[in-house]
């Protein structure tokens, strides 16, 4: 899934991205995770993919924690 935001605003740390929808969502991202030469009114493009195998570590991960903590 591909969703279109553009930066509103950047202030020191954080920017401010309105995703381009009929009703856009606000979201506060971190600058120093955009690209370097990111300036107010840019449009970017975020690419959401589920990722199999860290979700699949995480499932593992999260039931040995819970044998452990029930002491099986």
């Amino acid at each position: 899934m591909t969703v279109l935001v553009v930066v509103d605003r950047i202030q020191e740390n954080a920017a401010t991205l309105l995703t381009q929808e009929e009703e856009p969502w606000i979201i506060s991202w971190p600058v120093r995770l955009l690209p370097p030469d990111i300036k107010e009114g840019d449009v970017l493009r975020i690419c959401f993919e589920q990722d199999h195998e860290a979700t699949r570590a995480a499932r593992e991960e999260a039931i040995a924690l819970l044998r452990k903590l029930s002491g099986e």
